[in-house]
C-alpha cells in the first residue's frame, strides 16, 4: 500500500516507526527487485547514547543491502536474507 501510494505522487512522504524486521526486510527485497528506487528511502536508526538519542541513517544499495550495518540492529530471518539475495542475482544478471 506504501509503495503504490508514493508511486501515485512522487510528493507524499511517510514517516513511519516500525520494530519490525519484516517491514525493513520487506523494503529491502522490493529494491532488490526493482519495484523501489533506494534513493526514495530512507531509514534511520536511533540508538540511546550517554549523550542523548543518536539518529543514524542507513544508506541502501541498488539490491537492497545496507553499506554499513549498525551494531544490534535485528537479527534477520534466513529466508527472507536469501529472497533479497536471490532477486539481487536475478538483477546483476540482467545487467
Amino acid at each position: 500500500m506504501l509503495i503504490d501510494a508514493t508511486k501515485n505522487s512522487r510528493n507524499k512522504r511517510f514517516i513511519i516507526e516500525t520494530h519490525s524486521e519484516h517491514f525493513i526486510i520487506r523494503i529491502q527485497r522490493r529494491i532488490a527487485e526493482e519495484i523501489i528506487d533506494p534513493e526514495d528511502v530512507n531509514i534511520c536508526y536511533c540508538e540511546m547514547t550517554p549523550a542523548g538519542t543518536q539518529l543514524t541513517s542507513l544508506d541502501l544499495n541498488n539490491y537492497g543491502q545496507f553499506y554499513d550495518w549498525p551494531k544490534g540492529f535485528f537479527q534477520e530471518d534466513f529466508k527472507y536474507h536469501l529472497a533479497i539475495l536471490e532477486a539481487a542475482v536475478r538483477r546483476n544478471a540482467k545487467e
